[in-house]
């Protein structure tokens, strides 16, 4: 009895050995692919990371050497230490989405963009950087009037008018039936005017060479002169002395 209790007592000791064992083996398995925050895990090896701004080109073969960083190529970047093999694309600000660049990329940080003059942005990715835009309300729908301009941030914003007046565009505001009428007047008088200054001056163009042609046959008359022209190959006879032209005006 004494013996059995002795064996059993023996096979539980090693069964805890083992398990200890087998605990501290997974312990130091598990420290070893735990790494800092300041590094990143190779294999079993934990690198330094490379610092904003570089990607690691080469990594570390053991904790005491440092990776081989590069810095960020043209075009690229890198916003946090790390241990990855290349940098970030810059973003592009893509007209077509209504956006222009705000501030250009570095190796530090990504381009950021805004809204084009006229829009306004949709989507914020950040507090500084807009990753789409739309353009600004110009017309409002009828019977509401413009009551505040679009910004970047938001789109033109509409109003009711209030009763008795209404939108008499090119006006953008609202206004009474008297003021529109008015309004309609003015425009209307300089729609005017300037066709008739128009037409003044294409009757002037008109007019003009029957004029000049009309001038130039009463001071020939005057003149008693017979219209020739002289050249350098054919020089003036004795009836054309003087080289006048028939060119007078």
């Amino acid at each position: 009895m004494f013996s059995a209790n002795l064996s059993m007592h023996l096979n539980i000791s090693k069964l805890t050995a083992i398990a200890a064992f087998i605990l501290v083996f997974m312990s130091l398995a598990v420290r070893s692919e735990t790494c800092s925050d300041l590094q990143y895990l190779v294999g079993t090896v934990c690198c330094k990371k490379c610092d904003f701004g570089f990607f690691v080109k080469k990594d570390c073969k053991s904790p005491s050497r440092d990776p081989v960083c590069y810095k960020c190529y043209s075009g690229t970047f890198m916003n946090v230490s790390n241990g990855l093999k290349e940098c970030f694309n810059c973003t592009e600000c893509n007209p077509d989405l209504g956006l222009e660049i705000s501030s250009n990329c570095v190796g530090i940080r990504d381009t950021t963009c805004k809204p084009l003059d006229g829009f306004f942005c949709t989507s914020w990715l950040s507090d500084d950087h807009c990753e789409a835009a739309q353009k600004h309300t110009h017309v409002c729908p009828p019977g509401q009037f413009i009551k505040t301009n679009g910004t970047a941030l938001n789109d033109t914003e509409c109003a009711a008018c209030p009763a008795g007046k209404s939108v008499s565009l090119p006006h953008p505001q609202c206004q009474s039936s008297a003021d529109a009428k008015h309004e309609h007047s003015r425009y209307s008088i300089w729609i005017l005017l300037t066709l008739f200054i128009v037409l003044i001056i294409i009757g002037i163009l008109a007019v003009f060479p029957i004029l000049k042609a009309h001038v130039n046959k009463i001071l020939l008359e005057v003149l008693n002169l017979t219209p020739f022209i002289c050249t350098y190959n054919q020089p003036c006879g004795d009836g054309q002395a003087g080289g006048v032209s028939s060119g007078i005006i």
